[in-house]
Parts: C-alpha cells; structure tokens; sequence
C-alpha cells in the first residue's frame, strides 16, 4: 500500500511540474546537500540568484482512495543557478524539506 501513495504522490508531483504555467515556475527538491541546502530542479531561464521560493508538500490521507492534499511549509531562496536545469537554493531549518519537495518561483511583489 505504501507503494501505491508513493506512486499516487509522484505522478501528482509531476503532474503538477508538468502543467506549469508561464508565469509560475515549479520544480522538485532533486538532492539535500544538508539542513539548509538542496539541489533544485529550476535553472538558467527560469529563476536567478536571489529569487524566493515557496516549498510545498503533499499530505495524503485515507488508504484505499488515497485524497492528497499540496500544502505550503515554509520558503527559501536560490543562492546560485548551476546550469539551464538546476540551482542551489537555501531553506530555513524550521522547514525540514527533503527530496521530492516541490518548489514555485514566488511570485514578484507588485
């Protein structure tokens, strides 16, 4: 059963990256480098050093039919773009993200 969310939880993570929008930008949490520190799959084109970024998770509940629900827990921001496909971002500890977080560009204060 705990196969199935997994599955259930990254086809709606891709999903979810997939259908973006021009004006918002999505991507995962690829690899933890430490507490506050991840890989992110958001590169060159899509956000520059010092843009903020909201981190999101799923909370699933119920076993057979599975209702997931995709929840804001905390933000961080990109110290570094590595290449067209990745950069460097840095969250607060209090989020304890890992890999398989979604990320969204914030959007720009008007």
């Amino acid at each position: 059963m705990n196969r199935m969310v997994t599955a259930l939880l990254m086809a709606a993570g891709v999903a979810s990256i997939v259908s973006c929008t021009e004006s918002t930008r999505r991507g995962v949490v690829v690899m933890k480098l430490d507490d506050i520190e991840a890989h992110v799959g958001l590169g060159a084109g899509e956000v520059a050093a010092g843009d903020r970024l909201t981190l999101f998770r799923y909370f699933c509940t119920g076993t057979k039919i599975p209702h997931c629900v995709k929840k804001a827990i905390g933000s961080g921001e990109v110290t570094r773009v590595l290449n067209d496909s990745y950069s460097i971002a840095r969250f607060s500890t209090a989020t304890g993200f890992r890999e398989g977080d979604l990320v969204e560009k914030a959007a720009a204060p008007q």
